[in-house]
């Protein structure tokens, strides 16, 4: 291919890029990760007709594959859609759509499809102290963790910083917390709460058998190509145990004092209490404020 470039003829060059053939792409579909970017902000429609296949987000940028890597107008509305900077990778048309049908008509949801794959023997009835194994076995079913993992996946994808899992009278809710503020999601079946919370208490190690007192557990994970640790805390409602999934993403932490925007004279203090042998420093703030992101930095710096 060669391309003209300059405005006037005596100072136009000849530019000679490389030919790419068409068989060849970046991304073959092996390589595609098990678990993709989702995010309630691009249709599925959108993806199958413009043959984009979100990947994954790394240093806060996210990799597609495309069958056409330079259609600008699709890469730009993909930014603006989810607020990452976009980089394309070529693939085969057929690996993108076979990936599409394989793994975004669950993770955009069908939620509904998933709860119809879920036997409804299965959630007749109440769990008492004798029903743990069973109630281990439909945790572990193959349609109540996909349910789960959507509801995390989705989370992650709507950049949601907790996640709310709450039992009612006749339903369960969740809820993302999303810029301080709660979004209703989903509305559940009542009959899926046993399952959903008993999934998400295995993943953190917790006591399914203990339903009555309060738990806190962790979860480490890796969804849509990022590394991420969810703090599980499990609350005891009329209704039955309620859950509530602090998100943190490990990939988008500061981890270098001098990039957490201290003033110099702060900045200079707690360098200085950092080097003490014993004390203590309190870090407090409202949600989103950057608490944690400052104690590993901390911590990083003292290793």
């Amino acid at each position: 291919m060669q391309i003209l470039y300059g405005r006037r003829a005596e100072d136009r060059k000849v530019i000679t890029l490389p030919q790419v053939k068409k068989d060849s792409c970046d991304i073959e579909y092996a390589d595609f990760p098990e678990t993709p970017f989702i995010t309630d902000k691009i249709s599925m429609r959108f993806l199958k007709n413009k043959l984009i296949y979100l990947l994954y987000v790394r240093d806060n940028v996210l990799y597609v594959a495309a069958s056409n890597t330079e259609d600008y107008d699709v890469l730009d509305a993909i930014k603006i859609a989810t607020g990452f900077e976009v980089k394309a990778l070529t693939a085969r048309d057929e690996d993108i759509s076979r990936a599409i049908e394989q793994h975004y008509k669950v993770g955009q949801s069908s939620v509904d499809e998933i709860i119809g794959d879920i036997a409804p023997h299965d959630l007749d009835g109440g769990i008492n102290d004798e029903d743990i194994d069973h109630l281990r076995d439909m945790a572990s079913e193959a349609p109540v963790v996909r349910l789960v993992n959507h509801i995390m996946s989705a989370a992650i994808g709507c950049r949601a910083s907790d996640i709310h899992i709450e039992p009612f009278e006749k339903v369960l809710k969740v809820r993302y917390r999303i810029d301080d503020i709660l979004h209703e999601k989903e509305v559940l079946p009542r009959s899926l709460q046993a399952a959903v919370v008993s999934r998400v208490k295995i993943l953190a190690n917790l006591n399914i058998a203990e339903r009555r007192l309060p738990q806190d557990g962790k979860i480490n994970a890796r969804l849509g190509g990022k590394d991420i640790d969810l703090r599980v805390a499990t609350v005891p409602t009329v209704h039955g145990e309620g859950i509530v999934i602090r998100i943190l993403d490990r990939g988008g932490l500061v981890l270098d004092l001098r990039e957490l925007g201290l003033a110099g004279e702060n900045k200079r203090k707690f360098e200085y209490m950092l080097t003490k042998p014993h004390g203590m420093i309190l870090v407090t703030g409202p949600t989103g404020s950057g608490k944690t992101t400052t104690l590993y930095a901390a911590l990083e710096k003292l290793n």
